[in-house]
């Protein structure tokens, strides 16, 4: 998008008895509008704002409309590497000599300035465009601004990674707990029965728990060398120490 023309307001009639009647309400339009949206004029006053742009900034419509923009989030005085308030208000300047949009780098800063005694502001990365709205004789009657709170969307994708990471972990831990009470049932019931074998004198009774104890063996190494590793793979974790002594 370079730019956008203002028309005049068009009067609309309604039907045979040609009544005029009230066009649409372009500032409540705007307002609901989705999305963070200023409209500035040409000095860079704000003439309106949409309720997305507000829920973002966490500010009120009367504390914005008839102000400058560059006024309303100032760079910190004692940050050195500040530089947002340069930064925009070289975009607007040249969306006004260019006619042109202009997109901003990301940059990272405040959703809000703190009133007095109410803490520090919360630090954000926003992305931020700038779009010209032309009258019928092609001068800036408006500029468009919009933002987009970017550092918000990737924290989000960063904390659902990181609470998928540690889901998995805590499957892992549950299912190698849940794998070591059952080698140490199986240990157990090993040892029972090897005491049993060194009691009996049948010898039809000792081939039997014989091959129960290798039945038992080959599970408890299927279930280390198989089970085990198959659960550390998929969960990322070193299980192999949690399970000193099994």
């Amino acid at each position: 998008m370079t730019s956008r023309q203002v028309d005049r307001p068009v009067q609309v009639t309604s039907g045979a008895d040609d009544v005029p009647r009230v066009g649409p309400d372009f500032r409540a339009l705007f307002e609901a509008v989705p999305g963070c949206f200023l409209a500035l004029d040409p000095s860079w006053l704000i003439v309106a704002a949409s309720d997305d742009y507000l829920r973002a900034r966490m500010v009120c419509r009367d504390a914005v409309i008839g102000r400058n923009l560059i006024d309303i989030f100032p760079d910190d005085p004692t940050d050195p590497a500040a530089g947002g308030a340069a930064g925009l208000t070289a975009s607007l300047e040249r969306v006004a000599r260019n006619l042109q949009a202009d997109v901003m780098a990301e940059q990272d800063g405040p959703v809000r300035r703190p009133v007095a005694g109410s803490g520090p502001s919360a630090v954000t990365r926003w992305r931020t465009e700038n779009h010209p709205v032309l009258d019928r004789a092609g001068r800036l009657a408006f500029v468009l601004h919009r933002i987009e709170d970017v550092g918000t969307t990737k924290r989000t994708d960063e904390d659902r990674a990181h609470a998928e990471r540690e889901v998995h972990r805590e499957r892992g831990r549950i299912s190698r707990h849940l794998n070591d009470g059952i080698v140490r049932q199986l240990c157990s019931i090993g040892m029972a029965l090897s005491g049993v074998l060194n009691r009996t004198r049948d010898p039809e009774v000792a081939g039997r728990i014989r091959a129960v104890l290798d039945d038992l063996d080959a599970t408890i190494t299927n279930v280390r060398s198989t089970v085990y590793p198959t659960i550390d793979r998929t969960t990322g974790s070193a299980g192999a120490r949690d399970r000193e002594g099994v």
